[in-house]
């Protein structure tokens, strides 16, 4: 939480008036604890990776459909919801606008992959997946503000990234995390 919380001197303009303070339940171990029982009483919980995102991906060389050949990093697993490797992915592998935009069509092709592994039927319905979803968002979410003030640290100091670029990178991260906290802020009246 203490990393996350440095984004309100990174931009006060976003970030001000205490507001990552304010979702510092999101942080919350016992509130993820509850909500992660809450879903897995829902759909049984699965193995999730937990650290899911493109740097633990390695892609099959040459491959003309971009194939992952292996997922890593797996020291983080825990028995948990559908939902939270996905929203990991999501929030981490796009900006806040794609995200929004492409959610949904990417929750629906999850479903119908799935139902294709059991004979067309799913397990759950795309409501108990939306359920998950908005359950888990923001304890899946929170790691992803973590992660993003240390990479605008890293671009601020030129650590990582060109020089030339170090503005645009920052001011695409700090709106991920504007996008993350809106929609942990809306999830809230769950909680």
């Amino acid at each position: 939480f203490e990393e996350a919380l440095t984004l309100e001197s990174v931009n006060p303009e976003v970030f001000g008036n205490g507001r990552i303070q304010n979702i510092k339940w999101a942080f919350d171990y016992s509130n993820k604890t509850k909500a992660t029982k809450e879903a897995i009483s829902g759909i049984p919980g699965i193995i999730c990776h937990a650290d899911m995102n493109v740097t633990n991906m390695l892609w099959k060389k040459d491959s003309p459909n971009n194939e992952i050949g292996a997922i890593i990093d797996y020291q983080m697993l825990f028995i948990g919801s559908v939902a939270f490797d996905i929203i990991r992915i999501l929030t981490l592998g796009m900006t806040r606008e794609l995200r929004r935009e492409k959610t949904e069509s990417y929750l629906e092709y999850y479903h119908k992959t799935l139902a294709e592994f059991f004979d067309g039927q799913a397990p759950f319905s795309m409501e108990e997946l939306h359920r998950q979803y908005n359950l888990i968002y923001p304890f899946a979410s929170n790691f992803t503000l973590f992660g993003i003030a240390l990479y605008i640290k890293m671009y601020s100091d030129g650590t990582l990234g060109n020089i030339e670029k170090k503005e645009e990178n920052c001011e695409e991260l700090v709106d991920r995390a504007r996008g993350i906290v809106e929609d942990i802020e809306a999830l809230k009246a769950n909680f």
